[in-house]
C-alpha cells in the first residue's frame, strides 16, 4: 500500500464547484448530430501530467489508471458514436481524487477525475475538438459530510471503479450531449405560463422532474460555492 497526499480543503472545494457547474450547464462539445457523424477508432490516455491517485491510500499505478480509463471510455464512446467519420480521442489526465472517510466526515464530497480532451479526424488529421478541460464524478457515491458520510464511504476499489465509470459517462455526454431515452416532452418546450390543468400527465411529470433537477443543481452549486468562499 502507498500513502498519498491530501489536497487542501479550499482546493478540493474549488474542483467540486467546477464539476457541479460543468455537469449542470455544459453544452455538447461536438455539434451537428455527432453520434451519427463520428465513430471512435482509438482512445489514448496520456499520464504525463498525472502524479497519481489522491485522497485515499491505494495501490493503483498510473498504468492501471490509464488502462482502466481507456477501456471504459472507449466502450462508452464506441457504443454511442455510430457514424462514418473515424476520430481518435485523447485524454491528458490531470487528476484522480477519491474521497476518504476523513474528508467525508469533515466536508463531504464526490470522487472525481479531471483531464484535457481532444479529438482528431483520422483521415485528414484535423482537430475536431481542440484541447478542452473535462471533469467527471462517481455516480451514486456522494458523501454528505458528518458521521453519516464517514460511515457510508465505499471501499477504495468500489469507489475507484465508480469514479472511472462516472468519468467515462460524463465525457461521453459532454462530447455528444444527453440522449433522450423517453418520449417525454422537453422541459424547454413547455411554456412557463401554461395552465397545469391543460397539461397531459406526461407533460406534468416532465415539468416536475425538470424543476426538481434544476432545484437540486442550483442548491448544490450554491452550497459548494459558499464553502469555497
Amino acid at each position: 500500500m502507498k500513502n498519498v497526499n491530501f489536497p487542501g480543503r479550499r482546493s478540493f472545494l474549488g474542483f467540486a464547484a467546477a464539476f457541479l457547474v460543468a455537469g449542470c450547464y455544459a453544452e455538447p462539445l461536438l455539434q451537428n448530430s455527432p453520434r451519427e457523424q463520428y465513430s471512435v477508432r482509438q482512445v489514448t490516455v496520456d499520464t504525463a501530467a498525472f502524479t497519481g491517485v489522491t485522497g485515499r491510500v491505494n495501490e493503483f499505478s498510473k498504468e492501471d489508471v490509464a488502462r482502466d480509463i481507456r477501456a471504459t471510455l472507449a466502450h462508452a464512446l464506441r457504443k454511442s458514436a455510430t457514424g462514418t467519420t473515424p476520430v481518435d480521442v485523447t485524454v491528458r489526465l490531470t487528476g484522480v481524487h477519491l474521497v476518504s472517510p476523513g474528508q467525508s466526515l469533515l466536508i463531504g464530497g464526490t470522487s472525481a477525475i479531471s483531464g484535457v480532451l481532444e479529438v482528431k479526424d483520422v483521415r485528414s488529421g484535423a482537430m475536431v475538438l481542440e484541447p478542452t478541460k473535462v471533469y467527471g464524478t462517481a455516480k451514486g457515491a456522494y458523501a454528505p459530510g458528518g458521521i453519516i458520510g464517514a460511515i457510508s464511504t465505499r471501499s477504495v476499489d468500489d469507489d475507484y471503479r465508480r469514479t472511472i465509470a462516472g468519468f467515462s459517462g460524463d465525457v461521453e455526454r459532454r462530447l455528444f450531449g444527453a440522449v433522450d431515452t423517453t418520449n417525454k416532452p422537453s422541459a424547454k418546450t413547455l411554456s412557463p405560463k401554461t395552465d397545469p390543468a391543460t397539461l397531459t400527465e406526461a407533460e406534468r411529470q416532465a415539468r416536475a422532474e425538470a424543476q426538481e433537477e434544476a432545484r437540486k443543481c442550483r442548491q448544490a452549486i450554491t452550497i459548494t460555492c459558499a464553502k469555497v468562499n
